[in-house]
């Protein structure tokens, strides 16, 4: 069962950590803030002693099944904070020699910014700015439609994270439940969200704000 109000007050609490634990990374010629995954597994046994997180799929040695992108290993992962389950993904450099380590440390920093933990850190990008647009469909030439409409049919990508990043910032910045818009949008965000369910969240997204 989800503890809403246990969830809403993650945001009031841990949105902007403590200054004592957030160190200094360097990172395309600047310096980014960020908190470690010890500090940030502190916090989630301080909100909830129970939370977990798990691979969302194995491989054949039982390990988080991974996926190259470049030079960047990935994998995702379930976490499970106060009773409510969301998607979050792990990334590591391929050089790394101990990546099954660090692509669950990673995903362990993710998946609590997606609850609100330290998610001042994150980017400050606006929601409005996030553009998602579906793929193309490769089937014959169909009637024109909406930006809003997809039928089933039409192959849409998955969501990038920092898309539900923002959309989770924003929603706390204008003092609304990123939940309850989800809810709105009858997207489930414990689930894959796509492109699709981007543009349902963003329409949802305008229709509470201006009745707030």
């Amino acid at each position: 069962m989800k503890d809403l109000d246990g969830l809403r007050k993650i945001l009031k609490d841990h949105a902007v950590p403590d200054p004592k634990i957030v160190s200094k990374l360097p990172k395309g010629g600047r310096e980014l803030d960020y908190i470690g995954h010890a500090d940030v597994t502190r916090i989630l046994l301080g909100v909830d002693p129970t939370w977990t997180i798990e691979p969302a799929a194995y491989d054949e040695a039982g390990l988080p099944a991974r996926v190259t992108i470049g030079n960047m290993v990935q994998a995702g992962f379930w976490m499970t904070l106060l009773g409510h389950t969301r998607y979050c993904v792990g990334s590591v450099e391929d050089r790394k020699s101990d990546q099954a380590k660090e692509l669950l440390s990673d995903a362990i920093r993710n998946g609590a910014m997606r609850y609100g933990i330290a998610l001042s850190l994150w980017t400050k990008a606006e929601w409005e700015d996030l553009g998602a647009v579906p793929t193309k469909a490769v089937t014959k030439p169909k009637a024109a439609k909406s930006k809003s409409q997809f039928s089933s049919d039409e192959p849409v990508r998955p969501a990038n994270p920092d898309a539900l990043e923002k959309f989770v910032k924003v929603c706390a910045e204008n003092n609304l439940d990123h939940d309850r818009v989800a809810d709105h949008a009858q997207v489930d965000l414990s689930g894959i969200v796509t492109t699709a369910d981007l543009v349902k969240l963003r329409e949802s997204f305008k229709h509470l704000k201006g009745n707030t």
